[in-house]
């Protein structure tokens, strides 16, 4: 049986999402529930996830889907699932699905979130929030986000090499800035990211807001793939992986 399963996890806890073949005892979320699903179904099984996502990036509804030999239930498939994993994952959700449904190829946008504190710094939020200072012009950056919104060619705003990958052409469908006392919230929406991009793109928007960047630089360094100028990546606790629309 065909089974999505979608999950919460704390991104502080792993190192990233993908299991690594040459370090087994590295932690990561894919090897815990590559390790539970194969303790289900009682042989060895890999889960197919929508996508990757950093060490330290978090999950409010990552997406996943694998074989579920012995039939299992979805309500008894959640409850064992959470018993076997570690108290930083949590299953939200299981849903038989058809023999088609691929969690990566199926998926039609993925939404981001990104949160930046401008008040005074909690050690206890450190993993979940980036503290950035304020003074910034919200109004041009909430401008640079209008930039990104459509399709474009992304090469100056990622890390992955044009060799593993020549087209990076992406579609960005919504790039929003929500303020809420000390607190921005970045929400983006495209048809697939690449690696650091949506750290890429929300660095270029608030090095403009700081003045540190014009915002005619970045459309410059966005209509111009060829450009090779550095762009800053904001860190990777802020962020979070929100939701996988299918």
């Amino acid at each position: 049986m065909n089974t999505k399963v979608t999950i919460k996890y704390d991104g502080s806890q792993f190192n990233g999402w993908q299991s690594q073949k040459n370090q087994p005892d590295v932690k990561t979320v894919e090897a815990c529930i590559n390790a539970a699903v194969s303790a289900l179904n009682k042989k060895p099984t890999k889960v197919i996830g929508s996508g990757r996502t950093d060490r330290g990036v978090h999950a409010l509804a990552q997406v996943f889907n694998f074989d579920n030999i012995h039939n299992i239930p979805m309500k008894r498939l959640k409850f064992a699932l959470n018993n076997l994993l570690p108290a930083s994952i949590e299953v939200i959700d299981c849903e038989e699905v058809n023999d088609e449904f691929h969690a990566r190829y199926s998926a039609k946008t993925k939404e981001y979130h990104y949160h930046i504190h401008t008040g005074s710094f909690d050690l206890f939020k450190n993993n979940y929030i980036t503290y950035l200072k304020g003074g910034f012009d919200l109004e041009i950056m909430k401008k640079t986000c209008e930039l990104f919104i459509g399709t474009h060619d992304f090469t100056n705003f990622n890390a992955t090499e044009l060799e593993v990958k020549a087209n990076q052409v992406v579609t960005i469908s919504r790039f929003d800035i929500i303020e809420n006392d000390e607190t921005l919230t970045f929400i983006i929406e495209g048809s697939n990211f690449l690696r650091y991009m949506v750290r890429m793109l929300i660095g270029s928007v608030y090095f403009v807001g700081l003045n540190r960047l014009e915002y005619d630089q970045v459309k410059r360094i966005l209509d111009d793939p060829t450009l090779k100028q550095p762009i800053y990546k904001m860190p990777a606790n802020g962020l979070y992986l929100a939701k996988v629309n299918y």
